[in-house]
């Protein structure tokens, strides 16, 4: 029993519970389990595939690449730590507004592994505000 009088099992089934894992959803919720556990980590694709497999009956392969690339129903987004998660289309904005003023980059584990520093990162970003600002730029596609 835990200090508080909660069992670590019962502490254990509500995590499980909480992050959709104690009984699989049907295929038609899968954004739903998605928007409920605040995505899907997907640094490496095939992990949030089978991360949305272990929640999700009956869910074909290929359901998470046709969400990304064809219903678009799905981003793929820098989110929570620094890594990508796969998110909710709908919620993007949620998202940019919650992550707008997290700065992953300002810790020294971040200018260590790209070999960098905060004064040289603070200039990057400045450098690609100025060359963004203006009118909306897109990518011509053939």
């Amino acid at each position: 029993m835990a200090s508080d009088g909660v069992s670590w099992a019962a502490a254990a089934a509500w995590r499980a519970n909480r992050h959709r894992l104690d009984v699989r959803a049907p295929r038609a919720a899968a954004l739903e389990v998605i928007s409920t556990i605040c995505g899907l980590h997907a640094q490496v694709m095939s992990s949030a595939e089978l991360s949305l497999w272990a929640r999700v009956e009956d869910l074909e392969p290929g359901a998470v690449r046709d969400a990304l690339w064809v219903q678009r129903t799905l981003v793929k987004q820098w989110a929570m730590r620094g890594t990508l998660h796969l998110l909710p289309a709908a919620e993007l904005g949620l998202w940019h507004g919650a992550l707008g003023t997290y700065r992953h980059w300002l810790k020294p584990s971040w200018f260590k592994a790209f070999r960098t520093t905060q004064e040289d990162m603070e200039a990057l970003i400045e450098s690609v505000s100025e060359a963004l600002d203006g009118p909306c730029l897109t990518r011509h596609r053939r």
